[in-house]
């Protein structure tokens, strides 16, 4: 039963003044004698459960009959919840972190500047802009490296820090004092990157301190700013690298990514869908909460009208905005890629989530490849050196389409004992136009990616499987070669 300090009814107004009561107690006291239950009224106070000790002359004496005070800590302990451990452990967990940010121990939050106050810090070197990097093994973990040519690196720890930056985006952080530093425990944060920076930080603290010792003894200073320059001159603890707090979102990466439905939101959209005569696919959710693949991306909101088609599926998001006072950022759907758990999804969320293009080359591209039946002209075979007379064979395994390696062996060629080694590659670069449609293609894509099914690739098919394959004609072929 939750009880509301309002001394707003006449009975609980009169009884509060007849007893000289809290108006919390009014209420409470009213309950119990209107509905005389069987079990007491608890009031939840921390501060009535310390001015009201339980099993103390206080509380038997001056809280009315059938009240009880009860303090938080009291209510979500062990004796109140003995077979919900997580209940009291998170009570635990919550008490400290309040506690400790009381005490000046917790979490550093970012503190979002407006955008003029962030161009002047970037200009007077209070600020460090760089592109946030979360790490993989430990996403509340993230450094930024400077791209002012300063080599600085800044450590980042906690969400909170970082406030509502992404991973990607280009921010401005500011730099804690010395004493506020952290120790990375991540594996993929290289600690050598800070070695410059904490040395710089320990050779200056000790200037720092004889200035705040300076101020002190001329008496100008007040007591809060000898308290921030003792903070700003204490040494960083041991093994502490350079950390900081975001100052503001200077730019947003573009973050397409994998996600699926939180499992609250699949259970509500299962019990709406049970509470109707099938599962409905125009159930009206408009904000769901979702999960991405990538841990280093943050919880988000999507604003769709088709939350029952992505029930139990992987989809592809488009992460929107991200206002300063919203939990989690907005995003958008991209599209489907299929049901969770099949394989064909598992690889398209695979390849979705490292920004591997599978969509076949386009028309224009295509153009720029020569026809099936070209063959090197006079000129080309003259520039270079012949070895269709070489004793040639492919490496590549049977059945492979793309023949494109190869190995040869012969006497060597000065007449002394021992044998000549060639390797072979098939010069895919020759068919490929230098600025033009298919070379900014097989730019864009980077690299050929072999999966269990399939394979996306840098080049295009009738390039790698036609013109520069060695099967299936004279091996007069460009290539590369390197003799031993």
């Amino acid at each position: 039963m939750h009880l509301f300090a309002d001394a707003h009814s006449a009975p609980v107004a009169e009884l509060a003044d007849a007893q000289r009561l809290p108006p919390a107690l009014a209420v409470a006291a009213w309950y119990a004698n209107h509905l005389a239950p069987p079990f007491p009224i608890l009031v939840l106070s921390d501060a009535l459960a310390a001015a009201f000790p339980a099993g103390s002359d206080l509380e038997a004496g001056l809280l009315p009959a059938g009240v009880r005070v009860v303090s938080a800590a009291a209510l979500f302990s062990a004796a109140h919840f003995p077979s919900a451990p997580r209940v009291t452990e998170l009570y635990d967990s919550l008490a400290a972190r309040e506690a400790a940010a009381e005490a000046g121990q917790g979490p550093v939050r970012a503190h979002s500047l407006s955008d003029a106050a962030l161009q002047e810090g970037l200009l007077d070197g209070t600020l460090t802009r760089g592109v946030l990097a979360v790490s993989k093994r430990r996403p509340e973990e993230a450094t930024v490296r400077s791209a002012d040519g300063a080599c600085r690196t800044v450590f980042l720890y906690g969400k909170e820090a970082r406030g509502n930056a992404v991973h990607g985006d280009t921010v401005a952080v500011r730099l804690l004092p010395p004493s506020q530093w952290r120790r990375p425990a991540a594996l993929d944060i290289e600690l050598e990157a800070f070695s410059m920076a904490v040395a710089g930080a320990e050779g200056g603290g000790d200037e720092g301190a004889a200035e705040g010792d300076t101020g002190a003894a001329g008496g100008a200073a007040s007591d809060d700013d000898d308290d921030e320059a003792a903070i700003a001159a204490s040494p960083a603890p041991q093994g502490a690298v350079p950390t900081g707090v975001l100052a503001g979102v200077l730019t947003r990466a573009a973050h397409e990514f994998v996600a699926c439905l939180a499992a609250e939101e699949e259970e509500a959209m299962s019990l709406g869908a049970a509470g109707t005569s099938g599962a409905d696919e125009t159930q009206t959710f408009t904000r769901l909460l979702c999960i991405p693949m990538d841990r280093r991306l943050p919880l988000c909101r999507l604003r769709t009208r088709r939350g029952g088609a992505l029930r139990g599926t992987r989809f592809v998001l488009r992460l929107d905005s991200w206002p300063r006072d919203a939990p989690f950022p907005d995003a958008h759907l991209v599209r489907i890629l299929g049901r969770t758990g099949d394989l064909e999804t598992e690889l398209a969320a695979l390849l979705a989530t490292h920004d591997i293009a599978v969509d076949p080359f386009c028309p224009a591209a295509l153009a720029e490849l020569p026809p099936p039946d070209w063959t090197p002209s006079a000129e080309e075979i003259a520039r270079r050196r012949d070895m269709r007379g070489a004793r040639t064979a492919s490496i590549d395994p049977p059945g492979c389409t793309d023949v494109d390696d190869a190995l040869s062996v012969g006497p060597r060629a000065d007449g002394r004992p021992g044998f000549e080694i060639g390797v072979h590659i098939a010069d895919v670069s020759f068919f490929v136009r230098q600025g033009g449609v298919l070379d900014a293609e097989a730019a864009a894509r980077g690299t050929t990616v072999y999966l269990v099914r399939g394979r996306p690739r840098i080049m295009s098919a009738p390039a790698s499987r036609a013109a520069a394959s060695f099967a299936g004609r004279p091996p007069l072929r460009h290539a590369a070669r390197a003799v031993e």
